[in-house]
């Protein structure tokens, strides 16, 4: 999580861990809660390749304080 000090200067606040493959969705600018979309994966068929999402995985991970 990071801070905007200015146009090119930003602070680091603190790390969140998450899931991995779990893409930034929004922020909620009244609650500063952190949407972010996952699903369970299976590995690529072939070497290079992106993985296949599992059907019926998919879930949305509210962070927030």
């Amino acid at each position: 999580m990071v801070r905007e000090l200015s146009a090119d200067k930003f602070e680091q606040l603190e790390a969140i861990k998450s899931e991995p493959g779990a893409r930034t969705i929004t922020i909620d600018p009244a609650t500063h809660h952190i949407y972010l979309s996952a699903a369970k994966t299976e590995p690529p068929a072939a070497v290079g390749g992106r993985p296949k999402v599992v059907p019926g995985t998919f879930h949305v991970i509210d962070i927030g304080k």
